[in-house]
């Protein structure tokens, strides 16, 4: 079992290095042409990020996709590209004390994400692919709780059709067409008509055999109204198959009323067929009478375990409903000054009951608003009534402040710090998070952070970090 372990750890780390790789190829065959520096009357410098090429820039990209006419290295035409790509590598160190197993070891973790985007694909305007992935490497002195993963988010080609208003995408995606959302290995389609819009789906499930789900098949779709922009409508379905046995069956409607420009009023049911129950229901009222004041209410009824299919572990974990109100009234006292005020009281079906107050205020300052500063205060309320042994008053103040600050152009700092103070010790320590940033953005494509950070629970952890992030955009 040692080489194969050893292998997969490899593979896995050797996904760091994947987008540096791919970057450096893009450079390489990125070369400034002077003829278009001529024809343009521009410098090499404003469409690639180096006097010698590279990546495009945004204008770059722009001016590409504008001037589609090339001319000639010699008697040959240029070969068309194989799409007009776009993305953005992010490469994330992190290293601490922590506590695994009992005692206190040294944490290192580095990721790295990856989104790609490719526009105009084999030369068609209508075509494009999304691709995202993400890895993970933890190198330890022991095994703690971050292993080593890399996993493939998106994969998609995505087909627009203008004129008739349809997209169609294939591969790894994300679906949300009425009821749920849903990870697919599949195709999906979306058809707007003048006051009729169709939404259809299919594929197995991407996170298979996580939990216990280990589907088959996933399938379903959504039909939707409209009418003048006032009213929208749709009912929905999906159903989950396992060796031809059904394992997740749900139906859902939804709604949106907009009767005027101040006012809207939404919302939806949904229903589990094989539980027989209304699991989700929300209704959701809006109010803007001008652009400085906004007051919202909602209504939300809720079985949490119902929304995971039945052959998942996790689903007999979460099992009490629940019902929630809340409201929350936005003022602008200024274009960079708002403020919140919102309330939310959720009462959950064995007894417990949670209430939280609070306020929020968010300053905007600088020459062009890039500078912030924020604080938000607010009162939670908790008592649960599980049994004797386990009943707890969890009454909390909870305190954040956040500041961003642009020293210059190209250096930034932020800090961002909450504290949860607990009244009546039903924990013995109160938890808090702060966090230091510096940042250093060279030129456009590039963005470096290091930072530290002190984290601290109300029960277990405690522990002090540092961290880099560096990201780098094409």
């Amino acid at each position: 079992m040692i080489f194969p372990n050893l292998a997969k750890r490899v593979l896995v780390r050797s996904w760091i290095l994947v987008p540096w790789v791919i970057g450096i190829g893009w450079v390489d065959e990125s070369a400034a042409h002077p003829r278009y520096s001529i024809r343009a009357q521009r410098d090499c410098r404003d469409c690639h990020t180096a006097p010698q090429g590279g990546p495009l820039t945004a204008f770059g990209r722009l001016w590409e996709s504008q001037n589609t006419t090339r001319e000639p290295f010699s008697e040959a035409s240029e070969p068309v590209p194989l799409a007009l790509w776009s993305g953005e590598s992010v490469t994330w160190f992190r290293s601490g004390r922590e506590r695994v197993l009992g005692r206190k070891e040294t944490q290192t973790t580095v990721s790295e994400s990856l989104v790609l985007r490719g526009d105009q694909l084999f030369g068609n305007e209508n075509l494009s692919f999304q691709g995202e992935a993400f890895g993970r490497a933890n190198f330890a002195s022991t095994e703690g709780y971050d292993e080593d993963r890399a996993d493939l988010l998106r994969a998609t080609l995505t087909y627009r059709n203008p004129e008739s208003g349809t997209v169609l995408k294939a591969g790894r995606h994300w679906v949300t067409a009425g009821v749920g959302a849903h990870w697919l290995d599949g195709v999906s389609v979306h058809r707007r008509f003048e006051s009729v819009e169709l939404d259809g789906f299919a594929g197995v499930p991407v996170d298979n055999a996580i939990g216990g789900i280990r589907g088959d098949l996933l399938a379903g779709g959504r039909v939707g109204v409209r009418h003048d922009r006032k009213f929208q409508a749709g009912v929905s379905a999906f159903t989950g198959m396992d060796d031809d046995d059904p394992f997740d069956v749900k139906y859902g409607l939804d709604f949106l009323f907009s009767p005027s420009r101040q006012f809207d009023i939404s919302g939806h049911v949904f229903y589990d067929w094989i539980s027989d129950e209304f699991y989700d229901s929300r209704i959701h009222f809006l109010y803007k009478p001008n652009l400085f004041w906004q007051f919202a209410i909602d209504y939300t009824r809720t079985i949490p375990g119902a929304f995971l299919p039945k052959n998942s572990i996790f689903s007999v974990f979460s099992v009490d409903d629940y019902e929630e109100a809340s409201f929350l009234i936005s003022h602008r006292w200024s274009e960079r000054v708002t403020i919140r005020v919102y309330d939310r009281y959720t009462d959950y079906e064995d007894g417990s009951d949670v209430h939280r107050l609070g306020a929020d205020i968010d300053i905007r300052f600088g020459p062009r608003g890039e500078n912030s500063m924020g604080l938000e205060v607010a009162y939670h309320d908790e008592e649960r009534k599980r049994n004797a042994a386990t009943d707890s008053d969890g009454d909390a103040l909870f305190l954040r402040v956040y500041h961003l600050l642009y020293w210059t152009e190209d250096v930034y700092s932020a800090v961002d710090a909450f504290v949860n103070a607990y009244s009546g010790r039903p924990f013995s320590r109160n938890s808090a998070l702060g966090r230091l940033t510096l940042g250093w953005q060279p030129a456009d494509p590039w963005d470096l952070q290091v930072g530290t950070e002190y984290h601290r629970s109300a029960e277990f952890v405690r522990r002090w970090d540092v961290f880099a992030r560096l990201t780098y955009r094409f």
